[in-house]
């Protein structure tokens, strides 16, 4: 099985919330919709061969602990395909690893297809949801 990126209306998506704001910000967020919608963090967290890795998350502090509900990291290729690699739930203490690569980002060490079919499942609608409740306007 080989790895699915997400749709085209969910990368469009993507694309707006990883064009850096500025040039040394490694993190930045969007809230258009204060009190109504929780704000959506996004995060360059790496750069490997493959592309660079990005967190997007919705997050809250709770008892001064930063709370994701959830928060994904995805693998953007230098094509510009989006890769969802992993899910994060603070609030049940769910973690999943659909794919894990080498500590040098060279090779895939781990890779768990039906779990990363899933993921693409939920990020294309979560950037929908996103879209809507942040009122992003494709570029």
């Amino acid at each position: 099985d080989s790895m699915k990126a997400i749709n085209q209306k969910a990368q469009r998506v993507m694309d707006i919330l990883t064009e850096q704001p500025g040039t040394f910000e490694k993190s930045w967020k969007f809230d258009n919709a204060p009190d109504v919608f929780m704000a959506v963090h996004v995060e360059k967290l790496n750069t490997i061969d493959a592309g660079k890795i990005f967190s997007v998350s919705h997050h809250y502090l709770q008892s001064g602990d930063v709370m994701y509900d959830p928060e994904m990291e995805f693998l953007k290729t230098k094509n510009g395909e989006y890769y969802p690699l992993s899910f994060y739930q603070s609030s049940i203490g769910y973690r999943r690893e659909a794919i894990i690569y080498s500590i040098d980002g060279r090779t895939i060490d781990r890779y768990d297809p039906r779990l990363q079919k899933e993921l693409v499942s939920f990020a294309n609608v979560w950037m929908s949801n996103i879209k809507a409740q942040q009122k992003l306007k494709a570029r």
